[in-house]
């Protein structure tokens, strides 16, 4: 309700704008899943006011992460097989933030612990490439293919300080380790994920956060006598990222 009545008395605002943005982002994100059509109208908010925020101003790194978040988002909720054109679209989109990030050296806080949006863009092409699906068809699609590699070389320079980090990390270095072999990568990233669970939970994300790490340490937790293929379902396997059938049956059509 603030940030509505700023926007009024100071229209064309990019702050305001990225902030009403991320606004919708969080509470759209923090809907149970039966409430998927009051998610997808907040999302489309965001996005629209994510847009509006980027014909003011295309050197703004935050108004391209709220537009690359809502993206991405409203893209997932709507059915990602639906709109797989529009996947590059937001990795280009997450990339100009973080080039425009790398330049700057005083960049605005965005959570407790110093994270602040350069780490808002590194955790998110560090998930994007953990997740964006692999297979043949979708790169032949839409020119995306994910990257375990990529993902780890992002994830591993975020200072992991709060369970948001901690999650994207842990779960960037479990995957690559699983994917490569790599048994102390593996336990790079178990050894993160131990920490991210004695973090406080200080921020909106934390909660939803806490509970996607604590599924992932509770299931790594009772495997006996683990494969490397163990840890890749999961770390790797995450929101339908691996539905290959989905995939050709949209692209069918």
């Amino acid at each position: 309700k603030l940030l509505k009545q700023l926007e009024k008395k100071y229209p064309n605002e990019p702050v305001i704008l990225w902030h009403l943005a991320v606004n919708y982002f969080i509470v759209a994100r923090r809907l149970p899943e039966d409430q998927l059509d009051k998610q997808i109208a907040l999302l489309k908010l965001g996005f629209d006011k994510s847009k509006q925020c980027l014909k003011v101003t295309k050197t703004n790194p935050d108004c391209w992460l709220t537009y690359a978040a809502s993206h991405g988002a409203l893209a997932v909720a709507e059915g990602i097989f639906d709109t797989i054109s529009e996947i590059s679209d937001v990795q280009d989109e997450m990339h100009k933030a973080y080039n425009i990030l790398k330049k700057e050296t005083d960049r605005c806080p965005m959570a407790p612990w110093g994270v602040d949006s350069k780490h808002v863009a590194l955790g998110a092409l560090a998930e994007y490439y953990r997740l964006a699906p692999d297979w043949w068809l979708f790169k032949l699609l839409s020119g995306v293919r994910g990257d375990k590699e990529k993902s780890w070389k992002y994830a591993q320079q975020m200072k992991v300080n709060d369970v948001s980090t901690a999650n994207i990390a842990a779960r960037s270095a479990i995957c690559l380790g699983a994917d490569s072999d790599n048994q102390t990568l593996i336990d790079q990233g178990i050894a993160l994920m131990a920490k991210g669970m004695t973090f406080e939970l200080l921020h909106p994300f934390d909660e939803a956060e806490y509970r996607r790490l604590a599924r992932l340490y509770n299931a790594i937790a009772k495997l006996d006598n683990p494969e490397p293929e163990d840890y890749y379902d999961l770390a790797c396997v995450e929101f339908g990222n691996d539905d290959k059938d989905a995939l050709k049956k949209k692209s069918d059509k």
